[in-house]
């Protein structure tokens, strides 16, 4: 029999798991691991059950997260981050992701694959720089409130630099004019977003490739196949593009979206970040 003492204990201890659990909320996901990490203030071995706002901190090797959605992230060496059921929400280091529905953020973008079975490489780098590469199929990265920055195709990969406070939210790109229906369109070499072009010599500039600069019309609904409207406030011919044509087949194309710098990188250099810390964790033992 069990003394009145030890029962209550039980039962404190049994209240306080059924608490914890009713806090928790239902599990969204696994997080698996060839060795330890850390989940929350705990060290956790292999596996552990993922709740809503489950912080994890990989050591030298990686931890795979699973949601019941299905997207799967796999988050690198050296690499934190915080689970939620919609995002995760990417604090260091990088990894790589698979699912369309689920999106990483870092640095109030978002990012996540256009397409189901799509993959992507999303890396913080030392100047503070999100570098999102598309491994396997189209990538879309966005601002948090969904305003559209790139369209990235399968094998590239683009560098991202917030403004700085105060910034406001300028617009260059560059492209060839095409007119349909009386509007004015350009799909820029950098970020593959095609904008809606308001301003004047629209009409004379229509086959030519240009440089474009100018803001977003925040509320105005653009035409179809466009992502918003531009309203131009200056533009570059040909002739005076011809350095931006040079950048691009140099491989550092430069783009700015709503004041976030957006060049061209190295797939390569994505992946190298990725897999820096573990390889530094790994010769240090």
């Amino acid at each position: 029999m069990l003394s009145e003492t030890v029962r209550a204990a039980l039962a404190s201890a049994l209240a306080g798991c059924l608490t914890y659990t009713l806090a928790a909320g239902p599990a969204i996901g696994l997080v698996l691991a060839r060795g330890s990490f850390r989940l929350d203030d705990a060290t956790v071995y292999r596996s552990a059950t993922l709740f809503e706002g489950a912080r994890i901190q990989t050591a030298g090797t990686p931890s795979e997260l699973q949601l019941n959605t299905g997207a799967r992230f796999e988050l690198a060496g050296q690499s934190r981050g915080t689970v939620y059921r919609d995002r995760l929400v990417l604090e260091q280091g990088g990894g790589l992701l698979e699912g369309s529905s689920y999106p990483v953020e870092a640095k109030r973008l978002r990012i996540a694959p256009a397409v189901t079975g799509a993959q992507a490489r999303v890396a913080l780098d030392a100047r503070d720089r999100v570098l999102v590469a598309a491994v396997k199929g189209p990538v879309r990265v966005t601002t948090a409130d969904g305003l559209l920055l790139a369209n990235i195709a399968a094998g590239r990969a683009l560098a991202f630099e917030a403004p700085q406070a105060g910034a406001s939210g300028p617009v260059k790109l560059t492209g060839v004019v095409k007119k349909r229906q009386d509007r004015y369109f350009l799909t820029d070499e950098t970020t593959g977003v095609t904008v809606e072009l308001v301003g004047e010599d629209m009409e004379r500039n229509v086959g030519k490739r240009v440089e474009v600069a100018g803001s977003v019309m925040p509320g105005v609904e653009p035409a179809a196949g466009a992502s918003q409207v531009v309203r131009v406030t200056a533009i570059q011919g040909a002739a005076a593009a011809a350095g931006a044509a040079a950048a691009v087949a140099g491989g550092v194309s430069k783009a700015v979206i709503a004041g976030i710098v957006i060049t061209g990188a190295a797939a390569g250099t994505v992946i190298g970040l990725v897999a820096a810390g573990e390889e530094k964790e790994s010769a240090s033992r």
